[in-house]
């Protein structure tokens, strides 16, 4: 708009526009870019549309530090993007889960989400250092599923009784693996299942609205 004609450029003078640029740029200390953007504006403004060729701002391509302006100055208009606290905390402290296999009998691993809630994590609690294998990316995570879903959740002892629980059991199916779990009881097993879906719809919507970003 600071582009337009000067009736354009006469209106947004009249709504304080050059004000509100100067503004930006007291309250951005650091930001040069956000700085920069502001200033073009205030520029862009006071510059005579005599000095431009007719239809030549037709085939100006778009700058990239305005398409990144544009997101530093209207990201207050777009909804800011929380999980719920409580199923932070609760995915970010853990629990002692049995994780099964296909070969070992389950095994108690302390399972939590980094803090930068892109990792799930099953860490085995006697050891100081966490085994690389033992993490999936969030972004991974196909899908949740209840019960004895998978071939290691139906694994059986030499007494012919299965090792998980129907009502305790779920899996974690990613990509490239699964990671098969059970709970104490079935209402842990499910705050489980519910805060990892919410974790993942957070990564989703966060994707999306990095997206929608870029694609302006």
């Amino acid at each position: 708009m600071a582009y337009g004609s000067d009736k354009v450029k006469d209106h947004m003078k009249r709504e304080g526009t050059e004000n509100a640029m100067l503004g930006i740029i007291d309250a951005s200390p650091g930001k040069d870019d956000i700085k920069k953007a502001a200033r073009a504006v205030i520029d862009a403004l006071n510059r005579s549309s005599g000095k431009y060729a007719a239809g030549s701002l037709v085939t100006l391509k778009p700058r990239e530090v305005e398409k990144k302006s544009a997101k530093a100055m209207f990201g207050d208009d777009v909804k800011k993007l929380e999980l719920k606290q409580e199923v932070k905390n609760f995915l970010l402290a853990g629990q002692l889960l049995q994780k099964h296999s296909n070969n070992a009998a389950p095994r108690p691993r302390h399972v939590y989400v980094t803090t930068d809630l892109k990792f799930l994590v099953w860490k085995d609690p006697k050891k100081a250092t966490l085994d690389p294998k033992c993490k999936m990316k969030v972004y991974k995570i196909r899908s949740l599923e209840k019960g004895r879903c998978t071939p290691q959740l139906t694994r059986k002892t030499l007494l012919g009784k299965f090792y998980a629980k129907e009502e305790c059991a779920f899996a974690v199916m990613g990509r490239e693996r699964t990671v098969d779990l059970e709970a104490k009881d079935e209402a842990t097993r499910d705050k489980w299942m519910d805060s990892l879906q919410a974790l993942m719809d957070y990564r989703k919507a966060l994707k999306a609205q990095a997206t929608k970003f870029d694609s302006r």
